[in-house]
C-alpha cells in the first residue's frame, strides 16, 4: 500500500491523500483506528474556509491545518461524538487527521512547519502528482488507499495477534505457537550470549514442561 511521507515534528508520518470532493467528504468516517504515525491528509485546489467535523467517527482524532507554506496555523483535537466544527480563522487549503494524542506527543505549536518528503512528487500510477498552472494537481485516488489500519502487519483470520505497547499488531501468532515471559526470555538470550548450549537446551526444555504443565488462562 502506498502512502505519502511526511515530516511532522521530528517523526516520519505516512498519510492517505484525501483531495476530491468524494473523499473529503468520506474522510476517515467509518475507519475504526490508526496508527500512531499514520493519518490523512484533505488537500484543496485553492485556499477556503473550512470546516471539519467528525461525522460518523469511531475514533477521537487531532487536526493540523495547513497554510500554503506547509506552517501550522491552527491546531486542535475533537471527540468521536463531538460534532462541533473545528476550523482555523484564515482560510487555508491543507489539514491533516491524526491519532489523538499525536500534537501533545510531538510538541507542536502553532508557526512550525509540516516537511512533505521528496516521494511526494513521485507516487505511482493511481496515485500521480503533477504541476499545472504552477499549481500541485494530485489525481484521484481510488478505496483502497483507505485501508490505514493500526497495524502494517495484516490480521490473520483465527489467530492471536502480538501488539506492541501502542496496541499496534507487530505479529500474528499461529496455533502451537510458543510465547516466552519476558523474565524467561531475558534469560535465553543470556545463556546464547554465554555460549552455553547445553544450559541454554536445558533451560529452554524447563520452560516447555513448565508450559505444559501449567493450567489454561484466558484474559
Amino acid at each position: 500500500m502506498d502512502l505519502l511521507p511526511i515530516n511532522i515534528g521530528d517523526e516520519e508520518f505516512k498519510v492517505v491523500i484525501s483531495n476530491t470532493p468524494e473523499t473529503r467528504s468520506k474522510g476517515l468516517s467509518g475507519v475504526k483506528s490508526i496508527g500512531r504515525t499514520k493519518g490523512m491528509i484533505f488537500m484543496f485546489p485553492t485556499s477556503v474556509r473550512m470546516s471539519m467535523i467528525m461525522r460518523d467517527m469511531a475514533m477521537d482524532l487531532d487536526f493540523v491545518f495547513l497554510s500554503d507554506t506547509w506552517e501550522i496555523i491552527k491546531l486542535g483535537s475533537r471527540e468521536q461524538d463531538d460534532l462541533s466544527p473545528i476550523y482555523p480563522d484564515v482560510p487555508c487549503r491543507t489539514v491533516i487527521e491524526l491519532k489523538e494524542g499525536s500534537i501533545e506527543r510531538l510538541g507542536l505549536a502553532e508557526g512550525d512547519k509540516v516537511t512533505p518528503m521528496n516521494q511526494a512528487l513521485e507516487l505511482d500510477s493511481r496515485q500521480r502528482t503533477y504541476k499545472k498552472g504552477g499549481e500541485v494537481i494530485i489525481e484521484d485516488i481510488p478505496e483502497s488507499k483507505y485501508d490505514i489500519k493500526v497495524d502494517d502487519v495484516p490480521i490473520i483470520k483465527g489467530s492471536s495477534q502480538l501488539l506492541n505497547k501502542d496496541g499496534e499488531v507487530i505479529d500474528n501468532i499461529k496455533d502451537g505457537a510458543r510465547i516466552f515471559s519476558r523474565d524467561h526470555t531475558k534469560e535465553i538470550i543470556k545463556k546464547f550470549k554465554d555460549n552455553d548450549k547445553e544450559k541454554l537446551a536445558l533451560f529452554i526444555m524447563d520452560v516447555l514442561d513448565i508450559q505444559d504443565n501449567q493450567e489454561q488462562e484466558f484474559v
